[in-house]
C-alpha cells in the first residue's frame, strides 16, 4: 500500500487494519504507523511487493512449499490497539526495530530489544555507558510529521531496570525539540529529580507553546520545521543504569 499524506510524505507498507477513522500500516522495518483518515491525501495499492526480490531463487522446491505451508498456517490476529479511537503514532516494541537509536551515550547507540517483560510485551532497554545525558531519538518518520500533533500529546512508559548507585538526575524526562534554528525543552516530570521506579510509569507532555516556554508564533515555526526530537532517560548521576522504555506515542488533540 502507498499512502500520500497531506504534508507531502509518501509511506509504503502492508495495510494491517482500516477503520472509518484510521489506517494502520506496517513498513519494511516492522514499524507500526497509524494515520488519521483526515491526514491522507491519496491511498492506493503498491505496484511493488515488500517481499525481497529474487527470494525464491535460493530456495529449493521443498523449501518453497514449506514456506507457503507455514504462512498459511498462521492465523490473523487484530492489533491490540483500539484503532477506532486512536489518531496518532504508537510504538509498542512488540517486534524489534532499528529505527530507534540512543544519543549522548558514547559508542552504545543501539537499544537492546527485549521480547517480554514490557508493558505488556516487548520493550527497549537502554544501557548507560558514559557520563552523557542518555536519550532516545525519535525516528524521522515521527518527528517529520510532528506538526500534525500540535496541541496533542507525546507520551512514553519507563522504568528503572537496574542501577549501580548514584543519585536521581534532574534531566530524566527532558523532551527536546529542535527546529527553525533553535531548540526548546520541557521536563515531563516537572521540577526536581524525579526518576522511574522498578514498575512501569507513564509520562506525558502536551505539545504546545506554553508547555515548552515559547511564544505561539515561534512555536509554530519550530513545529513546522522539526529536525530532531529526543527524550532524555538519564536517570542517575555518577552511575551506569539500565532504563526500560515502552509505548512511545503521539496523539492528536
Amino acid at each position: 500500500m502507498v499512502i500520500v499524506t497531506d504534508d507531502g510524505r509518501v509511506l509504503t507498507g502492508l495495510l494491517t487494519e482500516s477503520t472509518p477513522q484510521t489506517v494502520a500500516l506496517v513498513d519494511a522495518k516492522n514499524t507500526l504507523i497509524l494515520l488519521a483518515r483526515e491526514e491522507i491525501e491519496e491511498m492506493e495499492d503498491s505496484p511493488q511487493s515488500l517481499m525481497p526480490e529474487k527470494l525464491f531463487e535460493s530456495l529449493s522446491d521443498n523449501e518453497i512449499r514449506d514456506l507457503f505451508a507455514n504462512l498459511q498456517s498462521k492465523t490473523s490476529e487484530p492489533l491490540r490497539n483500539d484503532l477506532s479511537s486512536l489518531s496518532g503514532l504508537q510504538e509498542t516494541f512488540d517486534v524489534a526495530s532499528d529505527a530507534w537509536v540512543i544519543a549522548n551515550n558514547g559508542t552504545q547507540t543501539t537499544p537492546r530489544f527485549q521480547a517480554s517483560g514490557g508493558n505488556p510485551t516487548g520493550w527497549l532497554q537502554l544501557d548507560d555507558t558514559v557520563g552523557g545525558d542518555m536519550a532516545i531519538v525519535l525516528p524521522e518518520s515521527w518527528y517529520g510529521r510532528l506538526q500534525n500533533y500540535n496541541q496533542g500529546t507525546l507520551s512514553f512508559d519507563a522504568r528503572t531496570v537496574s542501577s549501580d548507585g548514584g543519585l536521581p538526575h534532574t534531566v530524566f524526562g527532558l523532551v527536546e525539540i529542535a527546529g527553525a534554528g533553535r531548540t526548546v525543552r520541557c521536563d515531563v516530570t516537572g521540577p526536581g529529580a524525579v526518576v522511574p521506579g522498578k514498575s512501569w510509569t507513564t509520562y506525558r507532555v502536551a505539545l504546545n507553546a506554553k508547555q515548552f516556554g515559547v511564544e505561539e508564533g515561534d512555536w509554530n515555526q519550530i513545529i513546522k520545521g522539526v529536525s530532531r526530537v529526543t527524550i532524555c532517560v538519564e536517570a542517575f548521576s555518577n552511575a551506569n543504569e539500565k532504563i526500560g522504555l515502552d509505548n512511545i506515542s503521539l496523539r492528536a488533540p
